[in-house]
C-alpha cells in the first residue's frame, strides 16, 4: 500500500524564504542559479520583472508600435477575472490538503498573484522589449570585479495559461574572451544591468579540473524537494554537509502547473543555487500537462542544461564532467526503447567516456529500477528492460533515482542479482515534498542494503579513482550524523559477462518461481490434510510430497490426489499462462466451427442458461469467439497487456485476474438485463426480450478489460497506438473505452455486451486497489 499519512501544505508564498525581498523593484535581479556549462565555464541565470515597472511597460508597447491603454474599468474587470482564475487554480492544486490549508493557500496565492501584473494584456515580446541588459561582473576578491561578461541575446520568457514569466537572463561565464575560470577558486560575482542596478554579491567555488588527479570531490544528492518545512530542513542540513555541487533527481518545485510556484521555489533555493552548481534530472512533476502548452515548459526555460555540449538533441537528457566523474542525466519520461533517440544518444555518450580521465561513471533518472517500497512499483521496469544491459556493459558505478518518497540503498545489482560489476542503485526521493514519506515496504529483497521512510539528503565523496564514500543524512538528526554510511570500491578490471549473467538471472528467476509454487502447495496440502483429520504422520507426508489428500485413504490401498508440483510450475510461469489462455481461445474458435450448437449451449452466458443450471458458462464464455475479428482484437489486447501483468505479478495472478474478469463480466451482463427487466416491466423490446429471452454473451472482452485496466492504472502515461496509428496516452484511451461502454450500456442497443465490459473493468479496478493496499503483491515478493 502506498501509505502517506504526513501530507503537508506547501509553504505560503509570503514566507520569508519564498517571497521577493522587501522593497525590491521590478528591475532587481532574483532567482539566481548556477549550472555547469562546459570545461571551467558556468551558466548564470536570473530573473527580473520589467513589466512590473509601468514606465518600462509603456516604453515596450511604444517600441512595438502598440497603443498604451489607460487601464479603465475594462482592465479592472479583466484583472478581477485573472485573480479569480488564479485563485481557482491554487484551490485545485491544494484540494488534497484539507479545508484549512485550502483557504490559507488560496489567500496566499491571491497575494502572490498581485505580484504578477505583467501577465495581463501582454506577452513575451513585451518582456523582451522592456528587459534590461544581461551582465555578470566577477572577481577573485569580494567587491573587486575585474571581469565583465555580457550576453545581449539571452533574455528569455515563457507563458503558460494566464501566467507570463519575468525576463529570464542567462550569461555563460568562462567560455568567452575572459577565458576559463581558474579551478578550485572562490569567485565573487553580481548580476544585473549597470543602468538599473545590481544584485547583492554572491560567491561560489569553481570545480577542479576534470581528471583523475583532481579528486577528492563531494557531490550532494537530493530528490523530490518541493517547498515545505521539510524542504527547508533538507536545505539547512545540506549546508552543513558542504557539497561542491548538487545532483537533483527530479520533482523540483511541485508547482504542478501553477507557475507562480516555480518563482517561489527558485527563491527558496537561491542561497544554495547561487553558491554552487545545481544540475537537474527531469521528474514527473516537471511534465505539467496543460492544454495548449508544451510539456516541461517551465523546466526547460528556467534552467540551463549543457545538452548541446554532450551532443544531445534534448534538454531532458544530457551529460557533463566534473572532477573525476562523468555524470549522465536520463529521462524516465522520454522514449527509451532501443529505437529511441535517447537510447542512441546514450550509446554514443557511453562509448565516448574516457575512464582514464573520468574513472567514475554516474547515472541519474527519476523512476527507480530497484525499489522495495510499495509506492510506484514497476514504474521503472520498462526503462530497466531497455537500458540496464547497456549501463552494465559500460561499468556504471552509481545510479541515483527519486520518485519514491523514501530512502533506499541497494547493493551492486544487475537483473535482480548481486553482481560485483554492477552499479549501486540509490533511491533518494526524500527531499521533503508536500506528499509526505512513503512508509510501507515489501519484504526486503537480497540486494536491498538499507531503507528508511524519512526525509533527508545524501553526499557522495569520490576520494580517489577507486574509492568512494556514500553518506545519507536524515532530517530528524540535529547534527551531521551518518544515518547510513558505506565505503565503495570500484574494480577497473571488472568485466561484465552479459550472457552469463542473463542465464544466471533466468535460472534464479525460475528457481524463485519454483520455490514460491512449492511453498504455496506445501501450505495448501497441510491445510487440507488438517481439515480431513488425517493422522499426524500422514499430514507430514502429504505436506512434504506437495500432495492434496483429496480423498480419504482406504484400508488396503488408497486414493491419492497426485503430485501438484508440475502444474504449480506451469502456472507460475507467466509466459506459459499467457500462451495457454491464447491457445484456449483459439480452441474455442475452432470448436464453433466444428460444433456450433454445442458451443451455443455451453459456451455462451445468459439468464436462461444460468436458470437451467449451466453455471459453468460464466467462465466458458470467456474463451468463446464465433467471429475471427472479435477473437483477433481480444487476443492482441491479451498479448500486449497480459505480458506486463504477468511480468509484474506472475502467471497465477494473471490467470486469476483473467478468470475473475470473465466471470464477473458475465454476471454483470446478466445482472444488467435482469435489472432492466425489473425496472421497466416490458423493457424497450418487450418483457420477453428483456427477461424471458435475454441476449447471450460470449468472448474474452471482459477478461481482457480487467487486465487492460490494471495495466493502464499502472502505466497511465504510456503511449498506445489506437488502431495501430493514432498515439494516445494510456489513461486517455482507457477513458474513451470507459465512455463507450457506459454509453453503450445505457443505450441498450447493439450486439456488444457493454455491461459485461464494465464488469471486467471493475474487476481490474478492484485488483489494482488491492495491489495498492498491499493485499496483492508483485511477483517475487
Amino acid at each position: 500500500m502506498q501509505e502517506r499519512t504526513d501530507w503537508e501544505a506547501a509553504l505560503p508564498p509570503e514566507h520569508p524564504r519564498l517571497a521577493r525581498s522587501t522593497g525590491a523593484d521590478a528591475h532587481a535581479p532574483e532567482q539566481v542559479h548556477l549550472a555547469f556549462a562546459g570545461p571551467s565555464s558556468y551558466a548564470v541565470t536570473w530573473m527580473t520583472h520589467p513589466l512590473d515597472d509601468p514606465a518600462a511597460a509603456l516604453a515596450a508597447e511604444a517600441a512595438l508600435g502598440e497603443t498604451a491603454t489607460s487601464g479603465g474599468s475594462g482592465d479592472a474587470g479583466l484583472a478581477s477575472r485573472r485573480l479569480a482564475a488564479a485563485t481557482a487554480a491554487a484551490a485545485a492544486a491544494q484540494l488534497r490538503l484539507g479545508a484549512d490549508a485550502l483557504e490559507a493557500g488560496a489567500a496566499a496565492d491571491a497575494s502572490l498573484e498581485r505580484r504578477h501584473r505583467h501577465r495581463r494584456r501582454r506577452g513575451c515580446r513585451h518582456v523582451q522589449a522592456a528587459a534590461e541588459r544581461s551582465v555578470v561582473q566577477y572577481g577573485l576578491e569580494s567587491g573587486e570585479y575585474q571581469h565583465t561578461v555580457e550576453s545581449p541575446d539571452t533574455v528569455g520568457c515563457y507563458s503558460s495559461g494566464s501566467y507570463l514569466s519575468g525576463a529570464i537572463h542567462r550569461v555563460i561565464v568562462g567560455a568567452g574572451d575572459e577565458g576559463p575560470l581558474p579551478p578550485n577558486s572562490t569567485i565573487f560575482y553580481r548580476v544585473g544591468d549597470p543602468s538599473q542596478g545590481w544584485s547583492r554579491e554572491f560567491s561560489f567555488k569553481t570545480a577542479p579540473l576534470v581528471g583523475p588527479d583532481t579528486l577528492p570531490y563531494r557531490l550532494g544528492v537530493i530528490g523530490d524537494l518541493g517547498q515545505t518545512d521539510h524542504s527547508l530542513s533538507t536545505l539547512d542540513h545540506l549546508t552543513v554537509s558542504a557539497p561542491e555541487s548538487i545532483l537533483l533527481t527530479g520533482d523540483l518545485s511541485y508547482a504542478d502547473g501553477y507557475q507562480p510556484r516555480w518563482d517561489t521555489w527558485v527563491r527558496m533555493v537561491e542561497n544554495f543555487t547561487a553558491s554552487m552548481p545545481w544540475m537537474y534530472c527531469v521528474g514527473n512533476h516537471e511534465i505539467e500537462l496543460t492544454d495548449g502548452v508544451k510539456d516541461f515548459v517551465a523546466y526547460e526555460n528556467r534552467f540551463y542544461f549543457p545538452y548541446r555540449q554532450s551532443l544531445s538533441t534534448s534538454k531532458l537528457y544530457y551529460s557533463y564532467d566534473v572532477a573525476g566523474a562523468h555524470i549522465i542525466m536520463l529521462s524516465s519520461y522520454s522514449p527509451y526503447s532501443p529505437a529511441s533517440e535517447q537510447y542512441a544518444w546514450l550509446m554514443g555518450d557511453l562509448a565516448g567516456v574516457d575512464r582514464g580521465r573520468t574513472p567514475w561513471l554516474i547515472v541519474s533518472y527519476h523512476a527507480p529500477w530497484y525499489n522495495s517500497n510499495y509506492a510506484h512499483q514497476g514504474e521503472g521496469d520498462g526503462m530497466r528492460e531497455s537500458m540496464e544491459a547497456l549501463l552494465y556493459q559500460h561499468g556504471v558505478d552509481f545510479i541515483f533515482a527519486g520518485h519514491v518518497h523514501a530512502y533506499e540503498r541497494n547493493e551492486r545489482v544487475y537483473q535482480s542479482l548481486l553482481d560485483e560489476c554492477a552499479p549501486v542503485h540509490i533511491n533518494i526521493g526524500d527531499g521533503g515534498n508536500k506528499e509526505g514519506p512513503d512508509k510501507k515496504y515489501y519484504q526486503r529483497p537480497p540486494y536491498s542494503a538499507f531503507r528508511e521512510p524519512s526525509f533527508g539528503h545524501g553526499t557522495l565523496d569520490l576520494l580517489d579513482t577507486t574509492h568512494a564514500e556514500w553518506r545519507w543524512h536524515r532530517n530528524q538528526d540535529s547534527g551531521p550524523e551518518d544515518a547510513d554510511f558505506v565505503s565503495i570500491f570500484r574494480n577497473p578490471d571488472c568485466k561484465p559477462q552479459l550472457d552469463a549473467v542473463r542465464q544466471q538471472a533466468a535460472a534464479a528467476a525460475q528457481q524463485r518461481r519454483q520455490q514460491q509454487a512449492g511453498v504455496e502447495e506445501e501450505a495448501e496440502a497441510a491445510e487440507l490434510a488438517a481439515e480431513r483429520h488425517l493422522p499426524a504422520e500422514q499430514q507430514q507426508l502429504a505436506a512434504a510430497a506437495g500432495q492434496r489428500p483429496c480423498f480419504q485413504p482406504r484400508s488396503g490401498g488408497g486414493w491419492g490426489g497426485g503430485g501438484g508440483g508440475g502444474l504449480g510450475r506451469l502456472l507460475s510461469n507467466p509466459d506459459t499462462v499467457l500462451w495457454g489462455l491464447i491457445g484456449l481461445n483459439l480452441g474455442g474458435f475452432v470448436m464453433w466451427r466444428l460444433n456450433g450448437p454445442m458451443m451455443a449451449t455451453h459456451a455462451t452466458v445468459s439468464i436462461e442458461g444460468l436458470r437451467a443450471g449451466r453455471a459453468w458458462t460464466v467462465l466458458t464464455s470467456a474463451f468463446s469467439h464465433r467471429d475471427f475479428g472479435h477473437l483477433a482484437a481480444n487476443m492482441l489486447g491479451l498479448f500486449f497487456f497480459g505480458r506486463d501483468i504477468g511480468r509484474l505479478f506472475g502467471g497465477r495472478k494473471l490467470l486469476a485476474l483473467y478468470l475473475a474478469g470473465g466471470a464477473l463480466g458475465s454476471l454483470a451482463h446478466c445482472g444488467w438485463y435482469y435489472y432492466k427487466a425489473c425496472q421497466t416491466g416490458e423493457g424497450r423490446y418487450g418483457r420477453a426480450r428483456w427477461f424471458g429471452f435475454t441476449p447471450s454473451a460470449l468472448g474474452a472482452s471482459a477478461a481482457v478489460n480487467a487486465i487492460t485496466v490494471v495495466d493502464i492504472l499502472l502505466y497511465p502515461t504510456r503511449t498506445i497506438l489506437l488502431y495501430g496509428i493514432i498515439p494516445l496516452p494510456a489513461a486517455l484511451l482507457g477513458a474513451l473505452w470507459l465512455f463507450r461502454d457506459i454509453s453503450g450500456t445505457l443505450d441498450g442497443v447493439g450486439h456488444i455486451a457493454h455491461a459485461g465490459h464494465l464488469g471486467g473493468a471493475a474487476t481490474g479496478l478492484a485488483f489494482y486497489l488491492a495491489y495498492r493496499r498491499g493485499m496483492i503483491r508483485p511477483r517475487g515478493w
